[in-house]
């Protein structure tokens, strides 16, 4: 029962916090512009990455200021700082960044597996940004199929 309280505790205290907040505006937000037109797009990312970077200078100066090592291992300023990356650049997979965190808590755990799995995981995720799979389109029955690249 201890357990199930000290749980619910920190239930509590993360609903009462700022930063759920502000990352479940962000969330709508980005919702709401993935849906709309180009032009409403625009403005919506204009505005979820001012928010982000707004709060992710918040987080990095309210207690002991402004430390690199100690933001890259705080959750809410990654978090900030991936919805600033992906306003600027929405062709990025949301993927790219779990893989950054990987790599960034494997390098200060000093898990050196992890930091391994994790950079070719960024460098694939880069590799067909860059090189894009051929899509193979299916034809019917006796037929060749076709291959296609994206332009």
């Amino acid at each position: 029962m201890v357990e199930k309280k000290k749980f619910l505790d920190r239930i509590k205290d993360a609903l009462q916090g700022t930063n759920f907040w502000v990352a479940l505006c962000l969330f709508v937000l980005t919702l709401f512009g993935s849906v709309s037109g180009e032009a409403v797009q625009g403005v919506v990312l204009a505005a979820s990455a001012t928010i982000a970077a707004f709060f992710a200078l918040r987080v990095s100066f309210k207690y002991e200021g402004f430390d690199l090592i100690k933001r890259l291992k705080d959750g809410n300023f990654i978090n900030y700082l991936s919805v600033i990356l992906l306003s600027i650049f929405p062709e990025l997979p949301g993927s790219i960044f779990e893989s950054i965190n990987d790599l960034l808590r494997g390098i200060f755990s000093q898990n050196w597996q992890l930091v391994v799995a994790a950079a070719f995981q960024i460098v694939t995720v880069l590799y067909y940004l860059i090189n894009p799979k051929p899509k193979t389109i299916t034809s019917l029955p006796g037929k060749k199929p076709e291959t296609q690249t994206n332009l």
